[in-house]
């Protein structure tokens, strides 16, 4: 007989009952805790123990379960409100292409527009409209996502079937520098890419590598690989094969599978130097 876990039983009954706590909460008009419901749906998605959110429909963070009300859904209801968390957070989830709003009709007839089958469709205009409002009133890490809506920074996003956005990469380099000047240190890969591409910037390598090493100081993993890629091919730097290969090792001891996995999904173009 299977032992049972009398700790997770307790965790799983105390997080149901905030879970039904938080969604009567919502639904009687509390804006909190609409964003709070709306966070954990969002969220949940990511956390494979969460068995309460099978009462839902497990693993749905868009407008599918309880009849239509989703992640998106609450977020939405306190973004209207106000609610500068729920604005940032619905922002993002345009911008990761994770709502599944409604699309243009001169869509639906194209062969390779799935949108049923799950293909994400990707609003950076939507996106904008959200973070701006957040962004508006400071936030280091809306302006350094406003960064990558207009550089439309979304690997995922390559194979799209739709992309709804304006495109601007002088205004993402603009946005990517106000975002680390109020102390985002994410924002510095942002602004590395601009620099290595040359993207609303003159193209400057020794640059490029300055901003992705100071990253990998910061620990930002994405850094870590482009320093590791650039030593190994002499970009921006003199070759330094013994340090890169030092670095990948020391860096691939202290991350998991998954997360290897997410940095080859992160940067295709340099998957092979961390296999």
């Amino acid at each position: 007989m299977e032992a049972i876990d009398i700790n997770k039983t307790i965790t799983d009954c105390i997080r149901k009952e905030i879970l039904l706590f938080l969604k009567k909460s919502a639904e009687s008009g509390n804006v909190i805790d609409q964003y709070r419901f709306g966070h954990y749906l969002r969220n949940s998605f990511y956390d494979d123990d969460d068995v309460c959110l099978g009462m839902f429909g497990y693993k749905y963070i868009n407008s599918e379960i309880d009849g239509g009300k989703g992640a998106d859904y609450w977020l939405r209801k306190a973004a209207l409100a106000g609610n500068v968390d729920a604005q940032y957070e619905l922002g993002v989830m345009y911008y990761e292409g994770s709502v599944k709003d409604p699309v243009p009709e001169s869509w639906t007839d194209l062969d390779i527009f799935v949108f049923d089958d799950g293909i994400p469709t990707f609003k950076y205009n939507e996106a904008i409209f959200w973070l701006s409002k957040v962004a508006n009133q400071g936030n280091a890490y809306a302006l350094k996502a406003l960064g990558d809506c207009y550089l439309q920074f979304n690997s995922l996003s390559l194979g799209a079937a739709y992309i709804d956005g304006e495109k601007d990469e002088k205004k993402a380099f603009s946005y990517y520098q106000k975002a680390f000047e109020e102390k985002c240190d994410e924002a510095l890969l942002g602004l590395g890419y601009c620099y290595e591409v040359g993207a609303g910037v003159q193209k400057n390598l020794e640059k490029a590598y300055e901003l992705y090493s100071l990253a990998h100081k910061k620990g930002i993993d994405e850094a870590t690989i482009k320093v590791a890629y650039f030593l190994l091919e002499g970009i921006g730097v003199q070759k330094q094969h013994d340090n890169a290969v030092s670095l990948l090792q020391r860096f691939m001891k202290s991350h998991t599978e998954n997360d290897l996995e997410r940095l080859k999904n992160y940067w295709p173009n340099y998957v092979n130097i961390i296999c």
